[in-house]
């Protein structure tokens, strides 16, 4: 009995950097016992057999580390509803990205999306990213692989567009899309369904920044995940120089090979965003009662290469092939981002019951944004 208490008695002593080394730690030895037994039945998809870790961000520290940084809105950042353009108005939309929407706390990176306290029509929320800091680039087939848990799921969550994507650091991703977007998750409206898509130019090689409407395409596939606002996911893409993979806690939902998008990969290393956005002209702007404050929080970033030598997995050859909108007989056709907006690859991660058939859904219109 005295020894319990005296350890109580400690641990409130311990200094406040004690106290989050504790922490740390626990949460340390917990990542290793997910590793190793996987997660909901499912292992990371970095850590499969034949891939070697090369970087991680666990976020236990107490600021963020050299790889990253907030992304700050400017005030003349332009059309925030421009399908291409800087990352103050892609990673935020219709709100403002400020640094102190942006924290670390339990181990956890930490963007929160919040309406102002005096004006409830104007919104500030959090993004980061590795651009200009850290790249990666895909000589060597890498994954990378984000656990999040994302916002929304209790009340309304109208306008509210978590992503995790990542752009060529090229120094032309701000004008034009000619060496790819791949966006490994995003979620509008808080509907539980995670898009994985790979945004590209039928004109690249050959032109350089090209009519967006006219060249414009997309691959992409939905997958409708069980407890996203509850439990943390992981959302990752493989990249290699003759295919795309998107997996969603371990399982593969996409596989792209070069020869389906009939242009070559770029050879441009890629940085990371990861941010909520709120607004813009795919989920539409918030309503009175969407909710707020409301936190996008990922618990780990973590990148592995493909070992010298290891084969491609034989099952990516029967894996999900995504399509595009000008492949589709039953949706409204377009060369614009709103292709991502019709994927026609529908899986579902848990038994329930699944979306309509595409021949069902009444084709909408949207404008470019």
């Amino acid at each position: 009995m005295f020894y319990s208490l005296f350890s109580i008695v400690t641990l409130l002593l311990l200094s406040d950097n004690a106290v989050l080394a504790i922490k740390n730690l626990l949460k340390t030895q917990q990542k290793k016992l997910v590793e190793r037994e996987g997660y909901r039945g499912a292992k990371s998809f970095c850590s499969a057999a034949g891939w070697n870790h090369e970087w991680s961000d666990e976020f236990t520290e107490e600021a963020l580390s050299s790889a990253w940084a907030p992304v700050v809105s400017s005030e003349n950042a332009g059309d925030h509803s421009a399908p291409v353009s800087g990352l103050g108005v892609t990673a935020c939309r219709t709100a403002s990205c400020r640094a102190e929407n942006v924290r670390l706390q339990d181990g956890q990176l930490i963007l929160t999306s919040e309406r102002d306290a005096n004006d409830p029509t104007k919104y500030y929320t959090g993004a980061v990213t590795t651009r200009g800091l850290k790249n990666w680039k895909d000589d060597v087939p890498y994954r990378m692989c984000i656990s999040a848990k994302l916002p929304g799921g209790q009340g309304s969550s109208q306008g509210v567009w978590p992503a995790h994507w990542m752009l060529p650091d090229n120094g032309l991703s701000e004008k034009c899309l000619d060496e790819g977007e791949m966006d490994i998750m995003e979620m509008i409206n808080g509907d539980g369904g995670a898009y994985s898509t790979y945004h590209y130019m039928s004109s690249y090689p050959n032109l350089t920044c090209g009519d967006f409407n006219k060249y414009h395409k997309s691959r992409n596939s939905l997958t409708h995940v069980k407890d996203w606002h509850n439990d943390f996911h992981e959302y990752a893409v493989e990249r290699s120089n003759d295919h795309l993979t998107y997996a969603i806690d371990g399982k593969v939902v996409q596989h792209l090979p070069v020869s389906a998008l009939r242009v070559p990969l770029a050879k441009s290393p890629f940085f990371l965003i990861l941010n909520t956005a709120i607004g813009g002209a795919w989920p539409g702007e918030p309503t009175a009662h969407t909710r707020m404050p409301v936190e996008h929080a990922i618990d780990y970033v973590r990148v592995s290469r493909r070992s010298h030598g290891a084969l491609l997995e034989e099952a990516l050859h029967a894996a999900p092939l995504g399509k595009s909108a000008d492949e589709l007989k039953d949706v409204a056709k377009s060369a614009s981002w709103a292709d991502a907006w019709h994927p026609s690859s529908l899986l579902e991660m848990e038994a329930g019951p699944p979306p309509p058939p595409m021949s069902l859904i009444q084709p909408i219109s949207i404008d470019v944004f």
